[in-house]
């Protein structure tokens, strides 16, 4: 069994997690095969966001922008300060319809392929393979529901918080931060579990138990998907560097205790 990590490690694994995974995989090519094809649809759906970000930022640009600074809104500075507000509450829902769309077309398009990535990793970690089992298909799709549903309901809270004057943009971005990195981290942190057969509570009390790596591990994903090919190699590194986190926290052997038994 692993042993436990240390407070600082916490930053430092969770951070490094996607690049610790896939020194891993470079180092046993059994893993090659799958990686390629997720890594490929990984590439699709990144260049689509980017290509998205850019229709709204010169819809923005073009539209948006000379709106706040005709008529009324042009006196005393009242444009720019809507305008940042709008801006602030743009991106928020920017950010949540691109993880929706992500969680959406990514689970249905690289779930079973990570999957399979994860089960090899921890097989190659010592993991015997009558341990590792899938979830459900029926729990697994009610997982995926309830994860997207979560994801709507507290972008929608940090965007009703946005709108409120002066302290309403700070909060939002803080919040929409945490929520959102700590929902893309227990993606990935939680793979060791789903392919263990354990479903989204058991893999939530994992991640909680591990919040300071999970939100670390999140960020990193969520940059990954920003940065073409380079992003899509790691996503598949984070698959790997989970699995290697969950054994480094002494977790591996007794997946049972996460949910109290």
């Amino acid at each position: 069994m692993g042993s436990p990590l240390s407070s600082s490690q916490h930053y430092y694994q969770g951070l490094s997690a996607p690049w610790r995974g896939w020194r891993f995989i470079v180092g046993h090519r059994s893993l090659w095969p799958h990686v390629v094809l997720p890594v490929l649809i990984n590439i699709v759906l990144t260049l689509l966001t980017f290509a998205a970000l850019v229709l709204l930022v010169t819809w923005f640009v073009s539209h948006a922008h000379p709106w706040f600074h005709q008529d009324w809104r042009a006196g005393w500075g009242l444009g720019y300060l809507m305008e940042i507000l709008f801006a602030i509450v743009l991106l928020i829902g920017a950010a949540a319809g691109a993880m929706v769309a992500w969680i959406i077309f990514a689970g249905a398009l690289c779930g079973v392929l990570y999957a399979r990535l994860a089960r090899e990793v921890e097989v190659l970690l010592g993991t015997p393979r009558e341990q590792l089992r899938d979830v459900s298909i029926a729990g697994d799709v009610t997982d995926t529901f309830v994860e997207v549903a979560a994801l709507l309901g507290w972008n929608l809270l940090w965007l009703l918080i946005g709108i409120v004057p002066c302290v309403g943009a700070p909060v939002a971005i803080v919040g929409s931060g945490y929520t959102n990195g700590f929902l893309f981290g227990s993606q990935y942190l939680g793979m060791p579990l789903a392919v263990r057969g354990q479903r989204r509570k058991a893999r939530l009390v994992y991640c909680r138990q591990q919040r300071m790596t999970t939100l670390c591990t999140g960020s990193c994903v969520f940059v990954c998907q920003l940065v073409p090919i380079l992003g899509a190699v790691l996503l598949a590194g984070a698959v790997a560097g989970a699995g290697m986190l969950h054994q480094q926290v002494g977790l591996r052997d007794d997946p049972r205790r996460l949910a109290g038994g």
